[in-house]
């Protein structure tokens, strides 16, 4: 099974799920205020981007930037996209500041499904599913083209299988987790779902790394993963590095291939590896949740995260949110939250974002399905965005909770936050012309 047929295929089943389930149910409206500031295709042929598969960045001027997986080249082309205030500070403007390429894309990347990071100098940085010479996917950078809106893309590393296939997280580097911009001249790291020289289907993933040297960018295979016996590493790493002093943190989406385990939480020091926590080892119906994806952490240095799979609730159909504190082997493990707790899951289900942490320590996310407003032809709901305080939650949008959806659907990736404490996310599907929105949540 291809990495696109496998992705599409965790999902359907999820929906499919909730949806024999639960039946349709209105959602109580929320305190919080709701708006869609950009709908995807609207422009013609789709020149801003469709049906996007990452969240948001944000810079320090408060302008947001992020991938679609479609553009106006079709599906697996995608484009990369800049929105920002106009001078009246009354409508967002989207500008599109890449099209990527489709099909053989030798000087190109294709399908990008990650979001972007930034450097000081504010050139952006980010990976392509696809494209390359091997079309195995490539490292880009995002240079400004004098006063042009689109930018020049120059091509940091295409990848060949053995060092990494199907990079389809955000590059990270030390002080990311702050919000620090990279400095252009430490290490990048990432991770690729398949490749590597690891045998398990197409390769078990690598982490890599990339070092400026003299203009040009040298890569090296940090880890691959399924290097330690029965694979109990874990196997298919699909999120970001968490960079934390002298040590990389990482999720992956498997784990051991025997014993049917739901993914691993692992620290990296230099090449050795420590397994803090395996997913669904021995609880049943995965009641410690799987499928981790995107680490967080706070000052402590206690990591958070969500797991797409298992929980308490209907037999561990929904995800989790939970914690971790490092220290080693079975390092202490709480779950915060089980999704679908609720009738019709109107807290959620399928967790499918990064978490955030407010300077308060609550903690933000976003799920892709339920929320309650079961429209949609999977009845599974449009997904929400909630707040967690210590284990109380609260639902600050249920999707599709206007007609046809317009005000978007299953949102994903990333979630980001402002100095005022307003949330920006991006959904995939629904929206004005059904392709995805960037919304704003003020509280």
């Amino acid at each position: 099974m291809n990495a696109n047929m496998m992705r599409a295929s965790v999902k359907a089943i999820l929906a499919v799920a909730v949806c024999a389930l639960f039946f349709a149910r209105p959602n109580a409206a929320q305190a919080s205020t709701f708006k869609v500031i950009h709908n995807f295709c609207s422009k013609f042929q789709c020149a801003d981007g469709a049906d996007p598969g990452a969240g948001l960045l944000m810079d320090s001027a408060g302008n947001l930037y992020g991938t679609t997986e479609s553009g106006p080249d079709g599906p697996d082309s995608g484009v990369a996209y800049q929105l920002s205030l106009n001078v009246a500070k009354s409508k967002w403007v989207s500008t599109t500041l890449h099209r990527f390429c489709r099909g053989v894309c030798t000087n190109d990347g294709s399908d990008p499904r990650a979001e972007l990071i930034i450097d000081s100098t504010g050139d952006l940085y980010g990976t392509t599913a696809l494209g390359g010479p091997g079309n195995l996917g490539t490292v880009f950078e995002l240079l400004p083209n004098g006063d042009r809106e689109r930018r020049t893309l120059k091509l940091l590393h295409t990848f060949n299988d053995t060092d990494g296939n199907f990079p389809t997280a955000a590059l990270s580097y030390d002080g990311a987790a702050s919000g620090v911009a990279y400095d252009g001249l430490s290490p990048l790291y990432g991770t690729t779902e398949f490749g590597g020289r690891r045998l398990c289907g197409g390769g078990c993933g690598v982490v890599f790394s990339l070092t400026p040297n003299g203009g040009d960018w040298t890569e090296s295979t940090v880890y691959e993963f399924c290097s330690l016996t029965d694979c109990r590493d874990g196997t298919f790493p699909a999120a970001s590095v968490l960079v934390e002093d002298s040590s990389l943190f990482i999720s992956t989406l498997d784990g051991n291939l025997k014993t049917a385990t739901r993914g691993t939480i692992l620290e990296l020091t230099g090449h050795s590896a420590t397994v803090l926590h395996v997913f669904c080892k021995a609880h049943r119906n995965c009641a410690d949740g799987g499928s981790p994806g995107e680490l967080t952490s706070d000052a402590s240095g206690t990591l958070f995260g969500a797991g797409q799979f298992g929980g308490a609730h209907r037999k561990g159909c929904c995800g989790v949110v939970y914690k971790l504190v490092p220290s080693g082997k079975d390092s202490p493990y709480t779950v915060l939250h089980d999704f679908c707790d609720l009738r019709n899951c109107k807290d959620g289900a399928q967790p499918d974002s990064n978490i955030l942490i407010d300077t308060s320590g609550n903690l933000y996310g976003a799920t892709f399905n339920g929320g309650g407003h079961n429209s949609t032809s999977t009845g599974a709901g449009g997904g929400t965005v909630y707040k967690l305080t210590g284990t109380a939650l609260e639902t600050l949008h249920a999707f599709c909770e206007q007609r046809d959806c317009t005000d978007g659907q299953n949102p994903v990736g990333n979630i980001v936050m402002d100095g005022a404490g307003d949330i920006f996310g991006v959904t995939q599907a629904g929206g004005k012309f059904g392709h995805g929105v960037v919304f704003e949540i003020s509280p």
